[in-house]
């Protein structure tokens, strides 16, 4: 019998029955006295096989009422944890269980602790359940006569396949751009869940995704199409909303308006002191605004530096001309710049940055309304401009890093959230100082 005929010979068995009945059903023709309080917690609506937690803490069954569940956990395809630690379970239980764990949809946790009965004999069987159903993230064999060296090599299997998820989700923008441009065949930027899932190939991704959609159709899945900026917004963790981006670009740019500020001022106490640079542009002091002290300190200081060094500086125009490693030194002696190691904040765009991003798309007549996903082509994105007072995106960068995960780059477009999600993912890579000076 193959493996659809026998679901859909147990579909049959299932039909009409409820968890109560088919546990009461098998507990009569197994000859063995059913647990009353477990039957009062089972379900008895016909036909609603939706459980998804079976703990039997508290209430022993023994081997015999352990295996009169067994069809009630093949029934629940929705069941993702089983608890049945100090039930008494034997070799010949245990494989009956397996049996269904091992082709199970949903079981997530199974938990066997503290059955002496099973031993090192079990193994085996244990080993390749966890082997084969990628699911099993976790099974409690604590407390049972399985060696120390069986138990640590079962909890390498199943932390490899929590893994298998943990890996899928882990932030990898091209990655799953290019999941989607490979569902996406006619480009519009669309695509239904069937078409997502039909694409994966880890189940319990497949599972969790499954239900971020809220795929409630009659086979699971709606026939909706999704966005690229909803299918990241559910299996990319730094995914910001347009909503969150608007609201970032209107904050008040510290940084921005401290260097602007500053630089009038360093100037204008360069003029009065009669000094002269033509890099005082490269002077960026973004945490603060510099007093009139500390505006006159640094540049004592860079005099002192620049006549220390031998260096003799020309007379331009009535004023002195101070070299820039000087007045860079200079300044360094009364401000200390943060530490590059600062923690980030939820954007590592500042404020300024993010608005030319969103100019970007606006003059181009593609508004980023809230309801709406303009897409811009990357090539077009790589030609803009896009720089503060303080840094200067090198879009090009990311040529070798698009084409690693085979996407067109002639045809890869992207919305506003794709492109600030890729820039923030890679920005230490993309940013360059301006001055080609990080540390100011």
């Amino acid at each position: 019998m193959t493996t659809v005929e026998k679901d859909h010979g147990f579909a049959m068995f299932c039909k009409g029955k409820s968890n109560r009945s088919m546990y009461t059903e098998c507990c009569s023709n197994m000859g063995i006295k059913r647990n009353s309080a477990l039957a009062d917690e089972l379900n008895s609506e016909t036909d609603c096989f939706d459980m998804r937690k079976l703990d039997l803490s508290g209430n022993y069954l023994g081997g015999c009422g352990i295996k009169a569940l067994v069809d009630v956990v093949q029934a629940n395809k929705c069941l993702e944890e089983i608890n049945y630690s100090q039930q008494g379970i034997n070799a010949e239980v245990l494989g009956d269980l397996l049996e269904v764990v091992r082709s199970h949809p949903r079981i997530t946790s199974l938990d066997l602790s503290h059955n002496k009965e099973i031993g090192n004999h079990c193994a085996p069987l244990l080993l390749d359940i966890a082997k084969q159903n990628t699911l099993l993230y976790s099974i409690d064999v604590s407390g049972s006569r399985i060696a120390k060296p069986y138990q640590k090599k079962l909890e390498e299997y199943t932390a490899r396949n929590k893994e298998l998820e943990t890996s899928f989700f882990k932030g990898d923008y091209l990655r799953m751009k290019k999941l989607f441009s490979t569902v996406d065949t006619d480009g519009s930027g669309h695509i239904t869940p069937k078409e997502l899932l039909n694409n994966i190939d880890i189940q319990q991704v497949v599972i969790t995704l499954t239900s971020f959609l809220e795929m409630d159709g009659e086979d699971g899945v709606k026939d909706h199409a999704i966005s690229i900026n909803e299918f990241l917004n559910h299996v990319y963790p730094n995914y910001k909303s347009v909503q969150s981006i608007v609201a970032h670009s209107r904050k008040e740019d510290t940084a921005e308006n401290n260097i602007n500020k500053n630089y009038v001022t360093i100037a204008e106490t360069l003029r009065k002191r009669r000094v002269h640079t033509p890099h005082v542009r490269m002077l960026r002091v973004h945490d603060c605004l510099l007093t009139p002290e500390q505006l006159n300190s640094f540049v004592d200081e860079a005099l002192t530096i620049e006549s220390t060094s031998g260096v003799v500086g020309e007379v331009v125009d009535g004023r002195l001309s101070v070299s820039y490693p000087s007045l860079k030194a200079g300044l360094r002696k009364v401000w200390n710049p943060p530490s590059s190691n600062e923690e980030r904040a939820q954007f590592k765009m500042s404020p300024t940055l993010t608005r030319h991003i969103i100019h970007f798309f606006d003059k181009r007549g593609i508004k980023t309304q809230f309801n709406s996903t303009p897409r811009v082509r990357m090539t077009a994105l790589m030609e803009g401009t896009f720089q503060t007072s303080l840094v200067k995106l090198h879009l090009k960068l990311m040529v070798p890093f698009i084409q690693k995960h085979s996407i067109d780059l002639d045809t890869m477009s992207l919305t506003l959230q794709e492109t600030i999600a890729m820039i923030e993912e890679y920005y230490d890579l993309l940013a360059f100082d301006k001055g080609g000076d990080r540390e100011l």
